[in-house]
């Protein structure tokens, strides 16, 4: 039997249950940088799953909407402020005070 990945394995899970669980909707996501999927994936994860926060900041600063992404960086970072590890929670910080200087 092959080996799954995390992806072939949140498929696996959604076939069983017969709904997607927030980690597919992440890796969908993910594949399709569509923020609607970000968004399914927080709401299905009962507002507790960071990564979203955090890809849904990403992708608003990418798009230069500053002002959208802060409060999703801020929450990423107070659900999870141990969750990074050192170099990638400075390099959160370092983006959300550029943001907040930029906005």
């Amino acid at each position: 039997m092959p080996k799954r990945t995390g992806l072939n394995r949140e498929i696996a899970k959604t076939a069983a249950i017969g709904q997607p669980t927030f980690s597919l909707l992440y890796h969908l996501a993910d594949a399709t940088e569509n923020e609607e999927y970000y968004e399914e994936a927080w709401k299905t994860s009962n507002c507790t799953f960071p990564k979203a926060q955090r890809r849904l900041a990403d992708l608003k600063r990418l798009r230069n909407c500053f002002a959208e992404a802060i409060p999703h960086y801020e929450l990423a970072l107070v659900l999870s402020p141990n969750y990074f590890p050192v170099f990638m929670f400075e390099s959160v910080l370092v983006r959300l005070m550029c943001m907040v200087l930029r906005f």
